[in-house]
């Protein structure tokens, strides 16, 4: 590796420039975006709404949840022979062994939303 102190190519220098300013922007925009979403999500939610309409784009905010199944207490619920089977504990394996109800009962249940952004 060549040392910092050595003149570069012509050729790649602006490049390094470029690159170093894209990167400070792409760090600009992405605090902006996150302020951005920040706030309309804020709007959907405090105005009781899901989506809205802006011209020819529509925000939508779109939850989902995710299960962590809580190992030791599937285990209590199904054969040895079932629990291994499902050794990593799997929430759409565990679901072939307990109904729907009963694995919530054992699960971890996280949820999210974020915010899509299309055009109509």
């Amino acid at each position: 590796m060549k040392s910092s102190a050595q003149r570069i190519s012509p050729i790649i220098e602006p490049k390094v420039g470029r690159l170093y300013d894209l990167r400070s922007q792409i760090k600009t925009l992405q605090a902006q975006e996150k302020a951005l979403t920040g706030e309309v999500s804020a709007y959907l939610e405090n105005h009781h709404q899901e989506t809205i309409e802006a011209g020819d784009l529509k925000a939508a905010l779109v939850s989902c949840e995710r299960m962590t199944v809580n190992p030791g207490r599937f285990r209590k619920q199904v054969t040895e022979r079932d629990f291994l089977a499902c050794v990593s504990v799997s929430p759409s394996k565990a679901r072939t062994y307990l109904g729907e109800a009963d694995l919530r009962k054992v699960s971890a249940i996280t949820h999210s939303t974020r915010l899509n952004v299309s055009q109509v």
